[in-house]
């Protein structure tokens, strides 16, 4: 069992403590999985908060034998941020790299790395415009790196339809890029 799953069983039986451990360790976890589907930071922070109230009131249903806590969470992150754009039904700006990305200012490969960013921006707004099932796939493998087994179980679907999935959103990503004059 990993640590994850024994400070949940601490927080089952009553260890104020181990929450605030659990919170702790991954809130960063929640907030990077939140940015990259709701896509703006200052939002990012309130499902931050959200998830992990919610996560204290069920509490009490997560069974260790069932899964990890990682993945319970990253199930009820998911859906969270899925209702939240469902009830606001507007989509924002794409995430951009270089938010997360310090760079050095005088850099001798500037241009390059424009031509990157530029890339980068014209690539998550194709992302954005995938349906809601092949964009999810797409941030949880190439963004937030879960392998395709974990994503199967966050999402309750079969592995092979996480890499069908996958296959999908990349050849109509390269469509759409080629499109624009755009090789991958």
């Amino acid at each position: 069992m990993d640590s994850s799953n024994d400070l949940a069983l601490r927080c089952q039986a009553g260890d104020p403590e181990a929450f605030d451990l659990l919170f702790d360790q991954y809130k960063d976890l929640v907030y990077r999985t939140a940015v990259a589907l709701v896509k703006q930071p200052e939002e990012a922070e309130d499902v931050v908060q959200e998830v992990f109230l919610r996560v204290h009131r069920a509490m009490d249903r997560f069974d260790p034998e069932r899964g990890r806590f990682t993945t319970w969470l990253y199930q009820i992150t998911v859906n969270y941020c899925r209702s939240r754009l469902r009830r606001k039904r507007f989509f924002t700006m794409p995430w951009q790299q270089d938010q997360l990305d310090e760079r050095v200012p005088g850099e001798p490969l500037v241009e390059k790395q424009i031509l990157k960013d530029e890339f980068q921006q014209i690539l998550w707004e194709e992302v954005n415009l995938l349906g809601e099932k092949h964009r999810l796939v797409v941030v949880m493998h190439y963004y937030l790196e879960l392998p395709c087994e974990q994503i199967a179980e966050i999402l309750g679907c079969r592995v092979g339809t996480v890499y069908s999935r996958l296959h999908t959103a990349r050849h109509r990503l390269q469509e759409r890029l080629e499109r624009q004059g755009i090789s991958a």
